[in-house]
């Protein structure tokens, strides 16, 4: 896949501006940096890495997928982080 149809990919499954939106608020400083970044949580993922969770959890039959880290006390990374329904995710942070 060239560059241009990964990003109307990702972009049409809302994935890829999630991705630079939470590249963009872990590389802020000062009085931008985010709750994640003053808490030492780095965003780790490439665009491959979310290419490879995104196929490895099936996101593409999902209605809404969301991106969730499984210890919510490590970084995004690729070990660490897995592709669930909206729903599915926010039962997990509402209890």
């Amino acid at each position: 896949m060239n560059k241009n149809k990964i990003s109307r990919y990702f972009q049409s499954k809302r994935i890829f501006p999630n991705h630079r939106m939470m590249r963009m608020y872990h590389a802020a400083k000062g009085r931008y940096a985010g709750g994640y970044a003053a808490k030492g949580i780095k965003y780790c993922l490439s665009l491959a890495d979310l290419i490879h969770i995104w196929s490895r959890d099936g996101a593409n039959s999902m209605a809404k997928p969301s991106l969730h880290r499984i210890d919510s006390q490590k970084n995004y990374d690729r070990d660490n982080c897995q592709i669930i329904e909206w729903s599915e995710h926010r039962k997990i942070h509402a209890a």
